[in-house]
């Protein structure tokens, strides 16, 4: 109609277009208000992924046709092209790391390439889905964005997407004046409706805790202290003294059916009849099924070694062979868990720390006459131990069973027992860039070649960095042993061709040669004249047993980490700058083998390790979430912009932190940034690789000869040090294990024992049979 016309024709053209489609998207668009909810009426399932989703979905109902059309606009292509074949596809090539193929089928069956481009490929491939999915991502955000400010214009006011930016803002220590702003856009609410939202929830949350403590739900506590340091510069911190030593914690509430394992008749009655017995040494030797447990877990690193550095020689990360036999295996049932409010008690001293106590009972609705009915298991750090035990000297004997701590038992967190142990071994085997040169394979120097440095020994800071050094020192470790047995220099040399049978005849060869009791009786034989092999042995059973105890933690095996601990108990005792956690490690022992009821016994092992999300391999123990949360709150506090003031994080986010950590993820999710999630496996590089194995190679570490000609220092087996200490002490010393209820911290050293008796304490009462050195 327009064709021939001139320049005003045109003008009129995309008038008559701009009213038409102003009309027709007028037509489609819904104009129904908004349903409004109050603040203070939010629950925390509105902020979940299936209500966030259904609010966009009605989003895009009301104007479907502008909708469709921006998210073609920034798509570039029509919409039904890539609504789930890409998702599929994506599925089905990430499902194949996770199948049930064992052998070439899980690589694409294409003549012209070999298996190593396949592989390349199908990454590449994996890779590209992803980022289009994420892409997607972006553009829907995008989309429900514009449509969401449109409906603001049309006073169709949606306040879930705008609440939810509100709360991500204040989390991230946005200033009040910018929101204001993005209030105006229409892109988030006030500060003032996101205070309301928040203390509504946590309301809410503090009524539940005190519902279900007072129905009786049995419960156990997890605290730790917190220091909040304000982010701001150091002459403001001077002037105003803003910095916090406050203490968090959450509830672990159990099944109803669990409640018998808190009677404190029960409790009483066995700790009565156990205390009658006297603590004999034997009961924290290596015990026969912890020597195979360490040697089922030696074999599966050496598999898992072989998975990740050499791909090529057919085991795949999800061989049942990288898994050793569960021993006891833990559910993965998500566990209920309930976080407290930022306490302003510290506990810095014994009597902070009973106003801690109390306070937790506090937000509980649990007074100190019900608090002392039934039995309160706490978990804490060694120096939360030691000041409950200072407490609890203080009101013993107490005129009120009130004021005692008789219904308190305390339970050693099992990350920081995990962290000393591999302090422990990175000390020990470290050595000193000094002395480098006559310390043949130290720590040290692997470190270097891994490429690794910074390590202060005497004060550890990063135990993530400490545990990855010691478990991929591990893994290269038993490689090169590997390479001894196949009598090949070089890792590229390992036979691509090699039968199951003769790889699973190498892994038997190289435990019975470096990783037996009998080899390492042969070393120490011969340390005068090889010490650097005898120590080899030393370091190399140390890392192996640290990373089949990390493993069995990962796994949420609390079997397997029982008899981790019983075969470290000798070393914490032996190590030096080990104090307080060497004993904690025997009366946990003690607790989990003889002085605590069956019914209690059974509750401390299943409540030591917890899957947060839900999925296998991915325990940890209970503290180490809590040091999780500790990190959230830190960052909420003053990671960001000018911070939060210290009681809105008290009171608004501490009891909200597990939701406002979500909503952190949920903010890259929802704008296509990829989400990484706690990850401690470490990427190894095949020149790192080859680096650190020539540096093996060439000092000759696992090699029976005399390669240290300018040794100054005597090796010592640190847990045969430790056995000496433990069966020198005298029944009255061993007796002060049993602190907590009823019993003391302290414990004295005497004069050490006798070798051979220390020998068989830590291999076991079969000496010579035994596989745990």
């Amino acid at each position: 109609m327009f064709a021939n016309c001139g320049e005003g024709a045109h003008e009129g053209r995309a008038q008559f277009l701009r009213e038409e489609a102003g009309s027709i998207l007028l037509r489609h668009a819904n104009t129904t208000a908004s349903h409004h909810l109050a603040p203070q009426h939010i629950t925390a399932a509105y902020f979940s992924d299936d209500a966030t989703e259904a609010r966009a979905q009605a989003a895009s109902e009301s104007h479907p046709l502008l909708w469709n059309l921006i998210h073609d606009l920034l798509d570039g292509r029509p919409r039904q092209i890539h609504d789930e074949s890409d998702v599929e596809a994506e599925e089905k090539i990430g499902g194949e790391s996770e199948g049930e193929s064992d052998g070439e089928d899980d690589v694409m069956d294409v003549d012209s390439e070999s298996k190593e481009e396949a592989a390349i490929r199908r990454k590449q491939e994996k890779q590209r889905l992803k980022l289009a999915k994420r892409q997607q991502e972006s553009i829907k955000f995008i989309s429900d964005t514009i449509i969401g400010q449109i409906k603001y214009a049309f006073n169709q006011y949606d306040r879930g997407p705008a609440l939810e930016n509100g709360m991500m803002l204040m989390a991230c220590g946005i200033t009040e004046r910018a929101q204001e702003y993005l209030q105006d856009c229409a892109l988030s609410v006030s500060r003032k409706t996101v205070d309301a939202t928040c203390l509504g929830l946590a309301k809410a949350q503090d009524a539940k805790l005190k519902t279900r403590a007072g129905d009786g739900d049995p419960f156990a506590l997890t605290l730790d202290n917190l220091d909040l340091i304000d982010p701001r510069g150091e002459e403001q911190k001077e002037q105003t003294k803003k910095d916090h030593h406050s203490s968090f914690g959450y509830v672990h509430f159990y099944p109803k059916s669990d409640a018998p394992a808190f009677d404190m008749k029960t409790f009483r009655e066995h700790r009565e009849a156990a205390h009658s017995t006297p603590v004999q040494a034997s009961i924290f030797s290596v015990t026969p099924e912890a020597g195979h447990s360490f040697r089922a877990g030696a074999k599966a690193s050496m598999y898992r070694g072989l998975a990740k550095l050499c791909p090529w020689v057919g085991v795949r990360p999800n061989d049942a062979r990288c898994s050793p036999p569960p021993v006891e295996q833990l559910p993965t049932d998500i566990p209920d868990l309930h976080v407290l409010h930022l306490m302003d008690e510290s506990d810095n001293s014994a009597e902070s720390f009973g106003q801690m106590l109390d306070a937790s009972a506090e937000q509980l609705g649990i007074s100190r006459e019900d608090w002392a009915l039934i039995l309160r298991i706490i978990e804490y750090d060694a120096g939360s131990a030691a000041l409950m035990e200072a407490l609890r000297k203080e009101r013993f004997p107490s005129t009120h069973g009130a004021d005692g701590l008789e219904s308190v038992m305390g339970v050693i967190g099992g990350s920081h027992l995990e962290w000393v142990i591999g302090g422990a071994i990175l000390r020990r085997y470290y050595g000193e860039p000094g002395d480098g040169q006559g310390y043949t394979g130290t720590l040290w120097k692997l470190s270097m070649a891994l490429g690794r440095s910074g390590f202060n020994t005497t004060k550890i800071k990063d135990f993530n960095k400490m545990e990855l050094l010691l478990r991929d020192v591990a893994s290269v470790s038993l490689l090169d042993c590997l390479l001894k047995v196949l009598k090949v220099e070089k890792v590229d040399q390992i036979p691509t061709d090699m039968s199951r049978i003769d790889l699973e005849t190498a892994v038997e060869e190289v435990l019975v040669t470096f990783l037996s009791a009998k080899a390492l009786k042969n070393a120490k034989a011969n340390a005068e004249e090889a010490p650097a092999f005898y120590e080899s042995l030393l370091r190399l059973r140390d890392l192996v047993d640290y990373e089949e105890g990390v493993r069995a933690k990962e796994d949420g095996d609390i079997g397997r980490c029982i008899h981790f601990w019983e075969r470290m108990t000798p070393l914490l005792l032996g190590a030096n700058g080990v104090r307080h956690y060497r004993t904690h490690l025997l009366h946990l022992l003690l607790e989990l083998k003889h002085d605590s009821p069956p019914l209690l016994r059974d509750l401390l092992r299943r409540g030591m390790l917890i899957s947060p999300s839900g999925r296998a391999h991915k325990f940890c123990y209970k503290d180490f979430y809590l040091e999780t949360l500790n990190y959230w709150l830190a960052y909420f506090f003053g990671g960001k912009g000018a911070g939060l003031k210290y009681e809105r994080c008290r009171d608004l986010i501490s009891a909200n932190i597990l939701l406002f950590r979500d909503l952190m993820y949920k903010m890259k999710r929802v704008t296509g940034r990829a989400v990484v999630m706690r990850n401690h496996t470490s990427v190894m590089k095949r020149s790192t690789l080859d680096a650190i194995m020539l540096e093996l190679s060439q000092t000759n570490v696992h090699v029976s000869c005399d390669s240290s000609a300018d040794w100054e220092r005597k090796v010592d087996d640190v847990r045969t040090l430790g056995a000496k200490k433990i069966l020198s002490f005298k029944p009255q010393q061993l007796a002060r294990l049993r602190y907590g209820p009823g019993g003391f911290v302290d414990m004295v050293q005497e004069e050490e024992g006798d070798d051979e008796d220390a020998i068989t304490f830590v291999r076991g009462q079969d000496a010579d049979q035994a596989v745990v050195l």
